[in-house]
C-alpha cells in the first residue's frame, strides 16, 4: 500500500512539473520577443499636470481620482486623457509609464496607437472630399475603382461609399481581417476580398469591417492623385494643428516620445514591440498620436473647428445609418431605454435625455476611446499602453460622473 502511494505522489509531483514546464514555454515561446519587468511602483505623474487640493470636491478632481482608481484596478502602466467643455480643453493630463523598464512618463505630448478611432478621421476626410466635389456619399464605389469587383454580380453597382463607412457593404463580419495581421499589403487584400461573396444585400444589415472599410484609401487617391497619408496631412492634421500626429509606421517608430505597448501574464509585466500591423490598412486602425493632438481633434469632431469640419459635414458622419447593439457594455447601462447605431466612421447611443458620439480602439496593445455628449457639450479621449476593459469604462463612467456632479 505505501509503495502504491509513493508511485501515485510521484506520478502526480511529475505531471505538476510537466504541466508548468509546459506553460512555462508556451508562455515563454509567446512573448520570447517582450522584455519582462515588474510594474514599478509608487507611479509617476508625467505631463501637465493639473493639480487639485485635498478637499478639492470639483468634477475634475472627482473625474482624476477615478482614473487613478481604475488605472489601478486593471493594472494599466500608462494612459492619457483630454477633456472638452463647449470647445474649451479644460483637462489635460499623463498618467503612468510610457515604458515600465525606463520609468519613462507618460507626458500630453506621448504618442499612442489609436486603433480603430482612426476610422473617424477617415470618414471625416471622405467628407471633406465629398463637399469639395470629388466624391459622392451615395456614389457605388465602382464609379471611382471601375475595376473592382463585386461577387454576385448583380450587386456590382449596389455598394456605395456610405456603405462603406457604416460597414454595411455586405461583406461578411470582420472580412480577411486576418490578412492585416499577417502584413498583407492592401491592394492585395481587396482582390482576395473581390472573390469574396456578400453574405447580405448592400445596406441591409451592420457587419463591421476593416479591409472592406479601407476601400476609402483606394477611393480618396483615385478622384485625387494623392497618398492617402498625404490627404490625411494636408486636409486634417495640419489644418487643426496635430504636429505628432501621423499615419505610418516609420514615424511613430522614431518618434522619440512614444508609450509601447505592454502585455501581462504569470511571468510579470511585458514591454512589447510595436508593430508594422494596420498600417497596412490605416483608414482602418493605423493612426498615431498624442493627447495634445487628439484634444484638438475632439474639439473639431464636437463642432468647435467649423473651420476644418463644418457643422453640415459632422450632421452627416454622426447621422444613425444603421442600427447595431451598443458596443460599449458600460454605455449600454449608463440609461435605459437605449438604442445604438452606427454613423459613417462613428457610434451612436440614442438615450432619452442625451446622444452620446462614440469609437474605441484596440491595436497592437494599445486602446482608446473617444465619445461625446451632444446634450451637455462635453467630451473625452483616453489613450492607454495596455487592452482591457480600462477604456470602456472610463469612457462611460465620465459621463456617469458628469452628470451627478455639484
Amino acid at each position: 500500500m505505501r509503495k502504491n502511494l509513493l508511485i501515485i505522489l510521484s506520478l502526480t509531483l511529475l505531471l505538476t512539473v510537466g504541466a508548468w514546464f509546459g506553460y512555462y514555454k508556451i508562455s515563454e515561446n509567446r512573448v520570447a520577443d517582450l522584455e519582462v519587468h515588474p510594474l514599478p511602483q509608487p507611479e509617476i505623474i508625467g505631463g501637465d499636470d493639473v493639480r487639485f487640493e485635498r478637499n478639492d470636491s470639483s468634477f475634475l478632481c472627482e473625474m482624476e481620482n477615478h482614473v487613478l482608481y481604475l488605472k489601478d484596478r486593471y493594472n494599466i502602466p500608462g494612459t492619457a486623457i483630454v477633456i472638452v467643455k463647449e470647445g474649451e480643453i479644460i483637462y489635460k493630463k499623463g498618467f503612468g509609464f510610457a515604458n515600465v523598464k525606463t520609468h519613462s512618463p507618460v507626458t500630453t505630448s506621448t504618442i499612442f496607437r489609436i486603433g480603430s478611432v482612426s476610422k473617424g478621421f477617415a470618414s471625416s476626410l471622405a467628407g471633406l472630399l465629398e463637399q469639395d466635389g470629388f466624391i459622392d456619399w451615395k456614389a457605388p464605389i465602382t464609379r471611382y475603382l471601375p475595376d473592382y469587383h463585386v461577387n454576385p454580380i448583380e450587386f456590382a453597382d449596389s455598394i456605395t461609399v456610405e456603405h462603406i463607412l457604416s460597414h454595411t457593404s455586405g461583406y461578411p463580419y470582420q472580412a480577411y481581417s486576418t490578412l492585416i495581421e499577417d502584413g498583407m499589403p492592401l491592394g492585395q487584400m481587396l482582390e482576395e476580398l473581390q472573390a469574396l461573396r456578400l453574405s447580405r444585400n448592400p445596406g441591409a444589415i451592420h457587419s463591421y469591417q476593416n479591409v472592406a472599410y479601407s476601400l476609402i484609401e483606394q477611393v480618396l487617391q483615385s478622384q485625387t492623385y494623392c497618398s492617402f497619408n498625404t490627404l490625411m496631412h494636408e486636409r486634417i492634421f495640419k489644418p487643426l494643428g496635430m504636429h505628432t500626429a501621423s499615419i505610418d509606421y516609420k514615424s511613430i517608430s522614431e518618434a522619440e516620445n512614444v508609450a509601447l505597448p505592454h502585455y501581462y501574464s504569470r511571468l510579470g509585466t511585458h514591454v512589447g514591440k510595436i508593430r508594422p500591423t494596420y498600417y497596412n490598412a490605416s483608414a482602418a486602425g493605423g493612426i498615431n498620436a498624442s493627447i495634445d493632438d487628439m484634444g484638438k481633434w475632439l474639439q473639431a469632431v464636437m463642432g468647435h473647428r467649423p473651420d476644418v469640419l463644418s457643422h453640415n459635414l459632422l450632421a452627416d458622419l454622426h447621422e444613425p445609418h444603421v442600427v447595431t447593439s451598443v458596443k460599449n457594455s458600460y454605455l449600454g447601462r449608463l440609461e435605459r431605454p437605449r438604442r445604438g447605431h452606427y454613423g459613417l466612421g462613428w457610434r451612436i447611443v440614442e438615450y432619452p435625455s442625451d446622444t452620446i458620439v462614440y469609437h474605441g480602439g484596440y491595436v497592437n496593445g494599445y486602446k482608446s476611446a473617444i465619445g461625446f455628449s451632444k446634450a451637455d457639450d462635453v467630451g473625452i479621449c483616453i489613450l492607454s499602453n495596455r487592452g482591457g476593459r480600462y477604456t470602456s469604462q472610463l469612457l462611460a463612467d465620465f459621463f456617469k460622473i458628469y452628470r451627478n456632479r455639484e
